[in-house]
Protein backbone atom coordinates (compact mmCIF):
# COMPACT_ATOMS: atom_id res chain seq x y z
CA UNK A 1 0.00 0.00 0.00
CA UNK A 2 1.18 3.65 -0.72
CA UNK A 3 1.91 4.90 2.78
CA UNK A 4 2.33 8.22 1.71
CA UNK A 5 -1.07 8.41 0.22
CA UNK A 6 -2.52 6.31 3.53
CA UNK A 7 -0.73 9.51 5.26
CA UNK A 8 -2.53 12.19 3.36
CA UNK A 9 -6.11 10.51 3.45
CA UNK A 10 -5.54 9.89 7.04
CA UNK A 11 -5.28 13.73 7.19
CA UNK A 12 -8.21 14.59 5.62
CA UNK A 13 -10.36 12.33 7.12
CA UNK A 14 -9.34 13.57 10.90
CA UNK A 15 -9.64 17.41 9.41
CA UNK A 16 -13.44 16.33 8.07
CA UNK A 17 -14.18 14.22 11.21
CA UNK A 18 -12.98 17.11 13.84
CA UNK A 19 -16.28 17.91 14.56
CA UNK A 20 -18.22 14.92 14.89
CA UNK A 21 -19.62 14.27 18.28
CA UNK A 22 -21.06 10.85 19.54
CA UNK A 23 -24.68 10.25 20.55
CA UNK A 24 -26.09 6.80 22.23
CA UNK A 25 -28.68 5.56 20.05
CA UNK A 26 -29.43 1.93 21.61
CA UNK A 27 -27.68 1.33 25.32
CA UNK A 28 -29.00 -2.17 26.41
CA UNK A 29 -27.09 -5.31 27.50
CA UNK A 30 -27.27 -6.75 24.08
CA UNK A 31 -27.17 -3.59 21.39
CA UNK A 32 -25.21 -0.62 21.90
CA UNK A 33 -25.63 1.57 18.97
CA UNK A 34 -24.12 5.55 17.96
CA UNK A 35 -24.44 8.54 15.64
CA UNK A 36 -21.04 9.66 15.04
CA UNK A 37 -21.59 13.06 13.31
CA UNK A 38 -21.26 16.65 12.78
CA UNK A 39 -24.02 18.57 15.29
CA UNK A 40 -26.45 19.80 12.02
CA UNK A 41 -25.92 17.63 9.02
CA UNK A 42 -25.66 13.85 8.15
CA UNK A 43 -22.34 14.31 5.94
CA UNK A 44 -19.48 11.76 6.49
CA UNK A 45 -21.82 10.48 9.72
CA UNK A 46 -21.38 6.71 10.81
CA UNK A 47 -23.93 4.41 12.48
CA UNK A 48 -21.94 2.28 14.36
CA UNK A 49 -23.74 -0.61 16.04
CA UNK A 50 -22.25 -3.63 18.11
CA UNK A 51 -24.23 -6.86 18.89
CA UNK A 52 -23.79 -10.60 19.56
CA UNK A 53 -22.70 -11.10 16.26
CA UNK A 54 -19.75 -8.39 16.25
CA UNK A 55 -19.59 -4.17 15.06
CA UNK A 56 -21.15 -3.07 11.55
CA UNK A 57 -20.42 0.32 10.56
CA UNK A 58 -22.70 1.66 8.15
CA UNK A 59 -24.17 5.83 7.51
CA UNK A 60 -23.06 8.34 5.09
CA UNK A 61 -19.91 6.87 4.69
CA UNK A 62 -18.65 3.91 2.17
CA UNK A 63 -15.41 2.18 1.23
CA UNK A 64 -14.77 1.97 -2.23
CA UNK A 65 -17.35 -0.06 -3.37
CA UNK A 66 -18.19 -1.47 0.07
CA UNK A 67 -21.23 0.83 1.79
CA UNK A 68 -21.09 -0.89 4.93
CA UNK A 69 -18.33 -2.84 7.23
CA UNK A 70 -18.35 -5.98 9.42
CA UNK A 71 -16.25 -6.95 12.44
CA UNK A 72 -17.34 -10.78 13.47
CA UNK A 73 -18.08 -11.35 16.87
CA UNK A 74 -15.84 -8.80 18.50
CA UNK A 75 -16.77 -6.90 21.60
CA UNK A 76 -17.65 -3.56 21.71
CA UNK A 77 -14.77 -3.05 24.50
CA UNK A 78 -12.42 -3.60 21.47
CA UNK A 79 -13.82 -1.69 19.24
CA UNK A 80 -13.55 1.23 21.79
CA UNK A 81 -10.07 0.93 22.54
CA UNK A 82 -7.49 4.01 22.23
CA UNK A 83 -4.42 3.55 19.90
CA UNK A 84 -6.71 -0.11 18.11
CA UNK A 85 -6.76 2.44 14.91
CA UNK A 86 -2.44 2.23 14.72
CA UNK A 87 -2.27 -1.54 13.40
CA UNK A 88 -4.10 -0.47 10.07
CA UNK A 89 -3.77 -3.82 8.39
CA UNK A 90 -5.64 -5.49 11.19
CA UNK A 91 -8.57 -3.14 11.14
CA UNK A 92 -8.93 -3.58 7.64
CA UNK A 93 -8.83 -7.47 7.57
CA UNK A 94 -11.02 -7.75 10.49
CA UNK A 95 -13.54 -5.52 8.96
CA UNK A 96 -12.92 -7.26 5.59
CA UNK A 97 -12.37 -4.58 3.80
CA UNK A 98 -11.92 -5.22 -0.26
CA UNK A 99 -8.22 -5.88 -1.58
CA UNK A 100 -7.39 -4.15 -4.94
CA UNK A 101 -5.29 -4.93 -7.26
CA UNK A 102 -1.85 -2.45 -6.82
CA UNK A 103 0.13 -1.74 -9.22
CA UNK A 104 2.82 0.08 -7.21
CA UNK A 105 3.13 -3.15 -4.90
CA UNK A 106 3.76 -5.50 -8.06
CA UNK A 107 6.07 -3.13 -9.51
CA UNK A 108 8.33 -3.08 -6.38
CA UNK A 109 7.45 -6.97 -6.23
CA UNK A 110 8.77 -7.57 -9.66
CA UNK A 111 11.85 -5.72 -8.93
CA UNK A 112 12.89 -7.76 -5.84
CA UNK A 113 12.65 -11.25 -7.66
CA UNK A 114 14.92 -8.88 -10.58
CA UNK A 115 17.31 -8.56 -8.08
CA UNK A 116 17.64 -11.72 -6.51
CA UNK A 117 17.61 -14.23 -10.09
CA UNK A 118 20.54 -11.81 -10.95
CA UNK A 119 22.37 -12.49 -7.99
CA UNK A 120 21.73 -15.81 -7.74
CA UNK A 121 23.34 -16.46 -11.46
CA UNK A 122 26.41 -14.72 -10.59
CA UNK A 123 29.12 -17.23 -10.38
CA UNK A 124 29.57 -17.95 -6.13
CA UNK A 125 33.84 -17.61 -5.06
CA UNK A 126 34.57 -20.54 -6.52
CA UNK A 127 33.64 -19.22 -9.89
CA UNK A 128 30.63 -22.23 -10.15
CA UNK A 129 26.96 -21.43 -11.66
CA UNK A 130 24.01 -22.33 -10.72
CA UNK A 131 22.35 -23.94 -14.00
CA UNK A 132 18.75 -23.57 -12.82
CA UNK A 133 19.41 -19.60 -11.66
CA UNK A 134 20.99 -18.78 -15.21
CA UNK A 135 17.56 -20.90 -16.74
CA UNK A 136 15.39 -18.68 -14.42
CA UNK A 137 17.38 -15.53 -15.67
CA UNK A 138 17.38 -16.37 -19.67
CA UNK A 139 13.68 -16.95 -18.93
CA UNK A 140 13.24 -13.16 -17.91
CA UNK A 141 15.41 -12.12 -20.05
CA UNK A 142 13.39 -13.41 -22.89
CA UNK A 143 9.71 -12.36 -21.48
CA UNK A 144 10.48 -8.87 -20.64
CA UNK A 145 12.39 -9.22 -24.40
CA UNK A 146 15.73 -7.48 -23.72
CA UNK A 147 19.10 -9.19 -24.54
CA UNK A 148 20.76 -8.86 -21.07
CA UNK A 149 20.03 -6.70 -17.89
CA UNK A 150 21.14 -3.57 -18.35
CA UNK A 151 17.52 -3.06 -20.01
CA UNK A 152 15.37 -4.16 -17.58
CA UNK A 153 15.00 -1.06 -15.90
CA UNK A 154 13.49 0.18 -19.22
CA UNK A 155 11.64 -2.73 -19.80
CA UNK A 156 9.78 -1.97 -16.71
CA UNK A 157 8.76 1.57 -17.48
CA UNK A 158 7.55 0.48 -20.37
CA UNK A 159 4.68 -1.89 -18.74
CA UNK A 160 1.06 -0.75 -17.73
CA UNK A 161 1.32 -2.28 -13.89
CA UNK A 162 -2.37 -1.13 -13.58
CA UNK A 163 -3.00 -3.88 -15.98
CA UNK A 164 -3.55 -6.71 -13.91
CA UNK A 165 -4.16 -9.45 -16.42
CA UNK A 166 -0.81 -8.07 -18.78
CA UNK A 167 0.87 -8.08 -15.10
CA UNK A 168 -0.13 -11.50 -14.13
CA UNK A 169 0.98 -13.47 -17.63
CA UNK A 170 4.55 -11.42 -17.93
CA UNK A 171 5.21 -12.87 -14.79
CA UNK A 172 4.30 -15.81 -15.22
CA UNK A 173 6.21 -16.03 -18.50
CA UNK A 174 9.55 -15.05 -16.31
CA UNK A 175 9.63 -15.98 -13.18
CA UNK A 176 6.84 -19.18 -13.60
CA UNK A 177 4.81 -17.53 -11.30
CA UNK A 178 2.31 -14.54 -11.34
CA UNK A 179 2.68 -11.76 -8.93
CA UNK A 180 0.02 -11.46 -6.10
CA UNK A 181 -0.04 -7.30 -5.72
CA UNK A 182 -3.53 -7.09 -3.71
CA UNK A 183 -3.92 -4.46 -0.79
CA UNK A 184 -6.26 -3.05 0.76
CA UNK A 185 -7.25 0.37 -1.17
CA UNK A 186 -5.73 3.24 1.53
CA UNK A 187 -8.52 5.77 0.94
CA UNK A 188 -10.93 2.96 2.99
CA UNK A 189 -8.02 2.10 5.58
CA UNK A 190 -7.79 5.84 6.28
CA UNK A 191 -11.21 5.85 6.82
CA UNK A 192 -12.17 3.17 9.08
CA UNK A 193 -8.66 4.18 11.11
CA UNK A 194 -10.04 7.76 11.40
CA UNK A 195 -13.79 6.39 12.29
CA UNK A 196 -12.08 3.63 15.23
CA UNK A 197 -9.62 6.47 16.29
CA UNK A 198 -12.41 9.51 16.73
CA UNK A 199 -15.12 6.81 18.48
CA UNK A 200 -12.72 5.65 20.93
CA UNK A 201 -11.65 9.00 22.29
CA UNK A 202 -15.03 10.06 22.24
CA UNK A 203 -16.51 7.38 24.11
CA UNK A 204 -13.55 7.80 26.72
CA UNK A 205 -14.78 11.29 26.75
CA UNK A 206 -18.18 9.84 27.09
CA UNK A 207 -18.10 7.61 29.88
CA UNK A 208 -16.00 9.95 32.07
CA UNK A 209 -18.94 12.11 32.52
CA UNK A 210 -21.13 9.47 32.78
CA UNK A 211 -19.58 6.77 34.35
CA UNK A 212 -18.76 7.04 38.49
CA UNK A 213 -14.19 6.83 38.57
CA UNK A 214 -15.36 4.11 41.44
CA UNK A 215 -16.78 1.21 38.44
CA UNK A 216 -14.75 -1.23 38.23
CA UNK A 217 -12.37 -0.73 35.11
CA UNK A 218 -13.70 -3.37 33.01
CA UNK A 219 -16.87 -1.61 33.22
CA UNK A 220 -15.46 1.42 32.01
CA UNK A 221 -13.61 0.63 28.98
CA UNK A 222 -16.35 -0.69 27.78
CA UNK A 223 -15.81 -4.54 28.04
CA UNK A 224 -18.70 -5.15 30.37
CA UNK A 225 -22.44 -4.83 27.77
CA UNK A 226 -24.12 -3.71 30.62
CA UNK A 227 -26.84 -0.63 31.16
CA UNK A 228 -26.17 1.70 34.02
CA UNK A 229 -29.25 0.38 35.50
CA UNK A 230 -27.76 -3.22 35.75
CA UNK A 231 -24.84 -1.65 37.09
CA UNK A 232 -26.38 0.30 39.70
CA UNK A 233 -28.04 -2.79 41.09
CA UNK A 234 -24.75 -4.78 40.65
CA UNK A 235 -23.12 -2.65 43.06
CA UNK A 236 -25.90 -2.26 45.34
CA UNK A 237 -26.22 -6.49 45.64
CA UNK A 238 -22.64 -6.18 46.02
CA UNK A 239 -22.51 -3.34 49.23
CA UNK A 240 -25.17 -5.68 50.82
CA UNK A 241 -23.76 -8.38 50.09
CA UNK A 242 -26.65 -9.87 48.52
CA UNK A 243 -29.20 -9.24 50.85
CA UNK A 244 -32.02 -7.53 50.18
Amino acid sequence: MNVAKYKDARERFTKTLSEHELSVVIDTDQIKAFWLRKPGTGNMSALIVAGPTGITISGDVSFGDQHALHCDYKPFGWFAKIGLHESYDYLATKFRIARNWDGDEAREMVEFWIEEIQNDAKPDEYGDVDGHATDRLAAMLSAFDVGDCYGLLDALDQIEWSNESDVHDLCTEAFGEPVEAHEHGYTSVALLSVIQETFARLWQGLEAERVPPSWPPHYREGLFPQTMEEAHARRAEKATGGQS
